[in-house]
């Protein structure tokens, strides 16, 4: 993943001008409360740097929340959104390439909405796997949103990977999968992208 490329995107397009853009990112985080978990649960969103479920997340309750992002612009832009709407909290971030990162912690709720599609490189996702079976904490929960195959072939002008449920499984064989959605998801252009989401557990 290019940090420079992502960089671009977020300093030249609003908000609301990509898109992947949600107002409330309203499936992740019922995801994420029907899991019942304490407000003590660690939780990193990968690739959240301009996402709203921090923000939801915390109006819940849930303060250890780390933002990882690959664009510097985006994590900039984070901190001051939280800055501006919970003053009284200053959210963890890390800017740093997923498969790269020493991470400092292991986390009970690993977030990923529209990553690893992007890891068109088999030896990137072996490495993206990698860090999931190091950073998840036993008995973590992975929550992935990719592309299906009924999706868009390229996102931003890139190459994407689109996966089936079975395809994720594969990829992710040492998680044991608890559900499924296809998901449809409208973008601010009304246009309509299909996502595949699955949720895992780490035994």
């Amino acid at each position: 993943m290019d940090r420079n490329f992502w960089d671009k995107v977020y300093e030249s397009k609003a908000e609301d001008a990509v898109s992947w853009y949600q107002e409330i990112p309203l499936i992740s985080l019922e995801q994420i409360l029907s899991l019942k978990l304490p407000t003590t649960t660690e939780i990193v969103d990968i690739g959240g740097g301009r996402s709203k479920l921090a923000e939801n997340l915390f109006l819940h309750g849930y303060k250890n929340i780390t933002v990882l992002d690959i664009s510097s612009i985006a994590i900039e832009k984070l901190n001051l959104s939280f800055k501006k709407n919970i003053p009284d909290h200053k959210i963890e971030t890390i800017n740093s390439n997923v498969i790269e990162t020493k991470f400092p912690k292991h986390y009970d709720i690993w977030h990923d909405r529209a990553v690893f599609h992007f890891l068109t490189n088999p030896e990137d996702q072996k490495k993206y796997v990698e860090q999931i079976e190091t950073y998840l904490s036993s008995n973590g929960f992975f929550l992935i949103f990719t592309f299906s195959k009924s999706g868009p072939q390229k996102c931003s002008g890139l190459d994407i990977c689109q996966y089936e449920v079975q395809d994720l499984k594969e990829k992710f064989s040492n998680l044991k999968l608890i559900r499924t959605i296809s998901i449809e998801h409208q973008t601010p252009f009304n246009t309509i992208q299909n996502f595949t989401y699955c949720l895992f557990k780490k035994n």
